[in-house]
């Protein structure tokens, strides 16, 4: 598994693409299991359909979308997963894409702004884990939780990201302080 991270930043706006790279393995694994529960729920609903028990059949549809709404979910999103983040010195905006589903575009105004890193696990050396973001609140400065990746990148992307929030940073100080750049010839 070996998730594809690009990252674009101009001025005023860091944009985070992450895409989800799974093993084959487990996608045929989870494939075969949601096969599985369909044929489960084909077999189910004929056999009421034999027997003529119509109003059974509305809580097995319903039970069904319930118990394969995830696994579908989820094998979408190790099919097609991507995870799109734009952040400025304002707020932080994501989106998810499931290949046939995007959510909609979500943005967190923030106070302070601090990142983290969620440490998962270490592959050849690497380690690997998850964006986190935080806002330090205005009353107390206490740090409160306001994203997370859900898509897993090493620390060196971090520290990339990271260098590029500060600079996002100080061209905010530049403009609101309305500094003017200069040189010396």
């Amino acid at each position: 598994m070996e998730n594809v991270i690009d990252i674009q930043f101009d001025k005023y706006n860091i944009y985070v693409n992450l895409k989800i790279k799974p093993n084959p393995f487990s996608i045929t694994i989870l494939s075969i299991f949601v096969l599985l529960l369909c044929f489960i729920f084909a077999i189910l609903t004929q056999e009421f359909l034999k027997e003529k028990e119509g109003s059974v059949l509305l809580p097995i549809i319903i039970l069904f979308i319930f118990f394969l709404f995830l696994p579908i979910r989820y094998l979408l999103w190790n099919l097609f997963g991507r995870e799109t983040l734009i952040i400025n010195a304002k707020s932080i905006s994501f989106y998810r894409n499931y290949g046939l589903i995007e959510t909609n575009l979500k943005t967190i105004n923030y106070n302070q702004l601090g990142i983290d890193f969620n440490f998962s696990r270490e592959r050849n050396g690497i380690k690997l884990g998850q964006i986190l973001f935080y806002d330090y609140l205005e009353e107390n400065n206490l740090p409160k939780l306001i994203h997370e990746t859900t898509i897993l990148i090493d620390l060196d992307q971090l520290t990339l990201i990271e260098s590029m929030v500060h600079k996002i940073f100080v061209n905010q100080f530049k403009i609101e302080n309305k500094f003017i750049g200069f040189s010396l010839n």
